[in-house]
């Protein structure tokens, strides 16, 4: 249905004739406008119109406004219409808006056009040619902000499990526009990035706890613009199975046994370092200059002491264990073991009573074990078997009948 309107327009002139029109100005005039509307004819439709182009259409590019530094952008062309159907592309920028147009770098003769890596804000159009005609899209520019600089973590690093709280720092980030925030993530080795903690995610350094082995990255932003840095932080179990032998118990001036050390488990994978260590006292240590798994010489001792042996393996020593001590007990030698005087007997008959002085030294505590013995020559020397344990000594005539000669007795003091 077509509706017709009519809009009708008179203007007078207050004097006539027009001939005498002053084209300077002259009197205001009268004007009167009125309209007028008659009904539509019936309509009609038409389908499928084909409108005939001497030029085609839609030649229209999308793309980012703003990217960073040193990164690429994905321009979206449009698919023309009109022409012959067959069409080429070609893809121009240029870096400046005075500067002139010249061909894109890179493949730029495609519907679509990827960037180079762009270091500056630029321009991009497209050229579209089908059939002799070639028409230019509107350009679209690009805004390149600052990349950020200094984005720089710990590097990578060994920990043992259960040290105490790590901090892992991060250099204070610079470049970019505007203020730079951060953010951290972690994983396991085998699972994907996950956010840190909320208490910690966003502080420019990160505190963790030695629990697993885990990687640390950190994520510097700001205006357009994310750079990342990471860090593997390797957990070793802790050392075990580090232990000495034996205690001992020797007199003053005598060599201890070799110290023997198990062999440790835990820390970095059976790499290991040993220090030995001796006290005199059990609190105030000193380096006793021996660093491997066994102390086999140890120096004579004229007074108590102790020894331990510490572990050392991974990254810094960061796995550390030290033994249980090992106290070696030095006994004072033992001192006044004298017998009573020398005798004269004839053949057969039983000598008096041996007496043995109260020895001194030794232990003390637990006392003393005696041990005497016989020799025809004072050279060779052969156990009395029934004298164990006593302090004083009784020959019987078996003793003075097997030698017809001078006998010589003696006592051995044994802790």
């Amino acid at each position: 249905m077509v509706e017709v309107v009519e809009v009708v327009c008179l203007v007078y002139r207050k004097t006539f004739p027009f001939s005498q029109l002053n084209l300077s100005g002259g009197e205001p005039g009268t004007g009167i406008c009125y309209v007028s509307s008659t009904g539509g004819s019936q309509g009609d439709s038409l389908n499928r119109l084909l409108l005939p182009l001497t030029g085609f259409l839609n030649n229209l590019i999308y793309a980012e406004s703003k990217t960073c530094y040193n990164t690429k952008q994905y321009i979206k062309g449009s698919k023309p219409q009109g022409g012959n159907g067959a069409y080429t592309y070609l893809w121009e920028y240029r870096d400046n808006v005075t500067s002139p147009w010249i061909a894109a770098p890179g493949k730029n003769d495609s519907i679509d056009y990827k960037t180079a890596f762009l270091t500056d804000t630029s321009q991009f159009r497209r050229k579209v040619t089908s059939d002799g005609m070639t028409d230019i899209s509107r350009s679209v520019t690009i805004n390149v902000f600052p990349q950020i600089t200094n984005n720089v973590v710990d590097p990578d690093t060994t920990l043992c499990y259960g040290s105490k709280s790590v901090i892992i720092r991060g250099a204070v980030a610079g470049g970019g526009k505007g203020n730079i925030q951060y953010e951290w993530s972690q994983r396991t080795i085998s699972s994907t990035w996950e956010l840190a903690p909320a208490d910690v995610r966003f502080n420019k350094d990160l505190t963790i706890l030695a629990d697993e082995s885990r990687y640390y990255r950190r994520k510097a932003t700001s205006e357009y613009c994310s750079i990342y840095d990471s860090v593997k932080v390797d957990i070793l179990p802790v050392i075990t199975n580090n232990l000495v032998s034996p205690r001992q118990t020797i007199c003053s001036g005598a060599v201890p046994a070799s110290f023997q050390g198990s062999t440790p488990v835990g820390g970095n994978n059976g790499s290991y370092k040993y220090r030995w260590q001796r006290s005199d006292d059990s609190l105030n240590w000193t380096n006793e200059g021996i660093s491997v798994k066994d102390f086999a010489n140890p120096p004579a001792l004229s007074q108590t002491r102790y020894y331990r042996r510490i572990v050392l393996s991974g990254l810094n020593d960061c796995c550390r264990d030290t033994s249980k001590n090992i106290k070696i007990i030095v006994l004072p030698n033992i001192t006044n073991n004298s017998v009573s005087s020398d005798q004269t007997i004839c053949e057969a008959s039983k000598p008096d009573l041996f007496n043995g002085s109260q020895p001194l030294g030794g232990d003390i505590i637990d006392g003393y074990r005696y041990k005497w013995e016989i020799s025809k020559n004072g050279a060779s020397w052969d156990s009395v078997q029934y004298s164990d344990a006593i302090i004083n000594f009784q020959a019987n005539e078996q003793d003075s009948t097997r030698f017809s000669d001078v006998l010589f007795f003696r006592t051995e003091r044994l802790l």
